[in-house]
């Protein structure tokens, strides 16, 4: 939101980006599954133009990584559901545990549930959502996160910013939302606040329940809900399904904890009767009629694919000061070689 308005920037080609974030993250400890699960995250976002939660996360992983404590493992399951101990492990790394063990178990039994804690969040719960999808399942993923945001009509930070993911698959591109159920995502905030410049009226308190634009000021109050008491209402659903339900009392400085609801649609009749009924809605949503001013409805997903598709083509604008910072940190790996890129 903030980032490529501020620095100077320059144009990356995506093979030499990916290439230097596997080498940072191995060079910091990360074996090269773990490094891939976290550079395709990071990765994705950053071609889909969520750039505060590209490549300028890397940093803040590679700190993460030395927080590390345990081992990812099932604590209890059936054939439906698991509880997953995170061990504080990075959430690219348990997300994906998490993943491919809900697609195993709603493939075989039409449904699974698996709630996972202790763990770092995750970057983008689309991307774990779409990848779902892909296997032709339906994705409903939240996550809690840190005490950041007020309930509807109070000033002080109890709830996380809560994000909301799910997928669905279609004949053709399937539909993605992602979203945070706070006005502005934690990570604009701080962004903002790098660059000193102001957040949008309307989405933070200060530490005295005044509205302000201030990032600093934001940081150290509450942020709000969107939607009025209807964002409220998703906020604590979401709450009370990643943290209360999976054993988390944040109140006593538990970890964030995160579900993942995966659906086989052949419970309910089969997969092409599925898409096409998915593709079907979607076309008479965006050949509906528009309201004034209004050029193409969208449905969630279309513009971060429109993104993806340039970004590819044209390269990855990234500034110029993370870009020396990155090579920096690689250039401590051997085998290390500086890739040849030219800034546009």
């Amino acid at each position: 939101m903030f980032l490529k308005d501020h620095e100077e920037c320059v144009t990356v080609s995506v093979d030499s980006l990916r290439n230097l974030s596997m080498i940072v993250l191995q060079t910091h400890g990360l074996d090269v599954q773990e490094a891939r699960m976290v550079t395709d995250e990071i990765m994705d976002a950053e071609l889909r133009g969520r750039t505060t939660h590209g490549t300028i996360r890397l940093l803040r992983i590679l700190d993460e990584i030395n927080k590390r404590r345990g081992e990812i493992h099932i604590v209890h399951e059936n054939s439906y559901t698991a509880l997953v101990e995170g061990g504080d492990n990075l959430g690219s790394v348990v997300s994906h545990f998490c993943v491919h063990l809900a697609i195993e178990k709603a493939s075989a039994s039409g449904i699974a549930v698996i709630g996972c804690r202790n763990k770092f969040t995750f970057i983008t719960p689309g991307y774990y959502a779409r990848m779902i999808a892909k296997k032709d399942l339906v994705a409903i993923l939240v996550s809690s996160s840190g005490e950041h945001v007020a309930p509807w009509g109070g000033i002080d930070p109890i709830l996380g910013t809560n994000p909301l993911a799910f997928a669905f698959s279609s004949e053709t591109e399937p539909i993605v939302g992602d979203l945070a159920t706070a006005v502005l995502p934690s990570l604009d905030i701080q962004e903002a606040e790098k660059q000193k410049k102001p957040i949008p009226l309307n989405t933070a308190f200060d530490r005295l329940g005044n509205l302000t634009t201030n990032p600093t000021e934001a940081l150290e109050g509450a942020q709000l809900v969107f939607g009025g008491y209807k964002g409220y209402c998703v906020n604590l659903l979401i709450e009370l399904l990643s943290s209360s339900l999976i054993g988390i009392d944040k109140s006593a400085n538990q970890k964030c904890g995160m579900l993942f609801i995966v659906i086989n649609p052949n419970s309910f009749g089969t997969i092409e009767a599925f898409k096409h009924n998915v593709s079907r809605l979607t076309e008479r949503i965006k050949s509906s009629r528009k309201a004034g001013g209004v050029e193409e409805i969208w449905v969630p997903g279309d513009r971060s694919k429109i993104r993806l598709d340039k970004t590819i083509k044209m390269g990855v604008q990234v500034p110029k000061t993370l870009l020396s910072n990155l090579r920096t940190l690689a250039q401590k790996n051997s085998v290390y070689k500086k890739d040849e890129q030219h800034s546009s």
